[in-house]
């Protein structure tokens, strides 16, 4: 939402404060995101070559004390304890990303005068879906959905 925002904002020009504030709250955002999962990592490969973040830990932790014939070790349970306030403290900057920070994008938003819809054109030609002779996007002249044959 905040990269459609953005670009609604750079359409209408002079708009800058609103691109300001989606970049930071998109940075903040981001931070917390990237202190809990491994946002680099696109492939089981690249598991190698990034560290494990929070959620990893976690899960293999889990998989440990799971796993085990016995009580979780003191080892374990410090490691969980570590585990579980470094979670806790970025859960408390994501809710007061949600307290302060979106309700202000929210209000720039609205007072900004940026449209909520734009009807902007791409390349030249209008976006909108091409119609059938209902009226419709994407339905036939019947108004019934087509069917394959041997699928259901």
């Amino acid at each position: 939402q905040l990269d459609l925002w953005e670009a609604r904002a750079k359409e209408q020009g002079g708009q800058s404060r609103l691109v300001t504030a989606a970049a930071s709250l998109r940075r903040k955002a981001s931070a917390v995101e990237e202190e809990l999962i491994q946002v680099k990592a696109k492939s089981r490969q690249d598991t190698l070559n990034y560290p494990a973040k929070l959620n990893a830990k976690l899960a293999s932790l889990l998989g440990s004390v799971g796993g085990a014939d016995f009580a979780p070790t003191q080892g374990m349970r410090d490691v969980f304890e570590d585990l579980a306030r470094r979670v806790d403290a970025q859960v408390a900057k994501w809710n007061g990303l949600v307290a302060k920070d979106i309700p202000a994008f929210d209000a720039l938003v609205r007072s900004s005068g940026v449209p909520a819809v734009g009807g902007g054109k791409a390349g030249g030609r209008s976006r909108r879906p091409k119609r059938s002779a209902t009226g419709r996007p994407g339905r036939p002249a019947s108004g019934r959905r087509k069917v394959r044959s041997g699928s259901r």
